[in-house]
């Protein structure tokens, strides 16, 4: 429980607005230029082009392109542009 509790810290402040996503697949939070993405099953999540990905849960950055293939309950923080 730790864990989430600490990724749910590093993105906290960056979440505005709420859209629960199709096939109870998750939410997502959207913030200017960020989008906070908390998904409840694996799923391929589409993302505009290349975009930095911080898996808030291990704190480890990467990148993707069109899509985030998202793990059961990650938290990932998106810098969209």
């Amino acid at each position: 429980m730790v864990p989430l509790n600490m990724a749910f810290a590093r993105v906290e402040d960056r979440m505005e607005e709420m859209w629960v996503l199709e096939h109870d697949n998750g939410v997502v939070w959207k913030g200017p230029g960020t989008e906070v993405l908390f998904a409840y099953k694996d799923f391929d999540y589409p993302t505009r082009g290349s975009v930095e990905i911080l898996d808030a849960i291990t704190n480890e950055p990467s990148n993707a392109q069109n899509r985030l293939s998202a793990k059961r309950m990650g938290i990932y923080l998106l810098k969209v542009g």
